[in-house]
């Protein structure tokens, strides 16, 4: 596993171990393929949660169309960024569940 296969593009592992750094806002346990992989379940894994579902539409929506994301990873959201877009969306979500209630 030395490359991400994109449908429109390849990312080399050292380009996504970075991307996970910034985007998960932890570092890399281990420079191992492996820790890539357990880095992309958590992007992958949104069910019920707001701050890995705004990640998970981030990496897939907004980056989709960003091309190479080589040696720019400092241009990306940081972890902190897209908390609080997360906390921002989950309170609309209140917002709107509290007034079909009325």
């Amino acid at each position: 596993l030395r490359r991400l296969h994109h449908p429109r593009q390849q990312v080399a592992i050292a380009d996504l171990q970075l991307l996970l750094v910034r985007l998960l806002g932890h570092p890399i346990p281990s420079d191992v393929d492996s820790a890539c992989v357990a880095g992309l379940l958590d992007m992958l894994r949104t069910k019920g949660v707001w701050l890995a579902s705004v990640r998970y539409g981030y990496l897939f929506g907004a980056l989709s169309t960003a091309g190479s994301l080589h040696g720019r990873s400092h241009e990306l959201a940081s972890a902190a960024q897209l908390e609080q877009l997360a906390d921002a969306f989950e309170k609309q979500w209140q917002a709107l569940v509290a007034s079909n209630e009325e």
